[in-house]
């Protein structure tokens, strides 16, 4: 009895001692990048959780076609007047848009695809620098870029089946056109300051939308009256719905 007391203590205190060296290996400064994303994004799953973010909150639109318009009009005290047009349109996306719509970047949120690199990428790096003994920073940050980019990869074959999935679900949602004018309620707390959630039934199916009010607060459960999508922010502008 006593000699498997000690061995408990034993590993008690052996597991200790490796999460407390682990802490500080991960948080030296060789380290320091990808626990650093390691841990906003731990912080900001925990906001989603507690529902002061949604998954969508860093979503940015990438669009495959880029137009430019440029108008000038000059008007002189000579009688000179220029009035200059110039239209250019580039039909198929620059090398930069292909890129990350490979990675399924705008395909998923942007934040799955974030976890889905931050985590395989702190492993990798940790065990890449302990098992190597790297203690320059020089080393490291040359080891860092091809791990980020084999892990980029990985992130993109982690998230493909999440990238279909959420084909799946705007297809049976709909366009978010679609719920103009559509009558709800809300799910989490909102203003028109803070984005908050709201469901709509449709065919259904119960949407998740994040939303905003026009003015004032709207309370979970209240029915709400979709207004307008606000496309640059991706959230939908609602006000409260009072039925009669």
């Amino acid at each position: 009895m006593l000699f498997l007391t000690k061995k408990l203590y034993f590993c008690r205190h052996y597991t200790l001692k490796n999460m407390i060296e682990l802490f500080d290996f991960s948080f030296s400064l060789i380290n320091i990048f990808p626990t650093t994303l390691l841990v906003l994004v731990i912080i900001y799953w925990i906001t989603v959780l507690f529902g002061f973010l949604s998954v969508s909150s860093f979503d940015f639109d990438v669009d495959t076609d880029v137009d430019i318009d440029v108008d000038v009009d000059i008007d002189a005290d000579v009688d000179t007047d220029v009035n200059s047009n110039l239209e250019i349109g580039l039909d198929a996306p620059n090398f930069f848009t292909k890129s990350i719509l490979f990675l399924n970047i705008g395909k998923v949120p942007f934040m799955i695809f974030l976890s889905s690199l931050a985590i395989p990428l702190w492993f990798t790096t940790i065990l890449t620098n302990y098992y190597l003994k790297i203690d320059s920073i020089l080393i490291a940050f040359s080891l860092f870029i091809p791990l980020l980019i084999i892990n980029l990869f990985f992130a993109k074959i982690i998230t493909q089946p999440i990238a279909g999935m959420f084909k799946k679900i705007d297809e049976a949602t709909g366009l978010p056109e679609v719920f103009t004018g559509k009558i709800g309620k809300a799910r989490i707390e909102l203003d028109e300051k803070s984005n908050g959630q709201i469901e709509i039934v449709r065919d259904g199916a119960t949407a998740i939308l994040t939303a905003r009010s026009t003015k004032g607060k709207i309370e979970a459960g209240k029915s709400i009256l979709i207004i307008d999508y606000i496309k640059e922010e991706k959230y939908y502008l609602v006000e409260q719905f009072d039925e009669i």
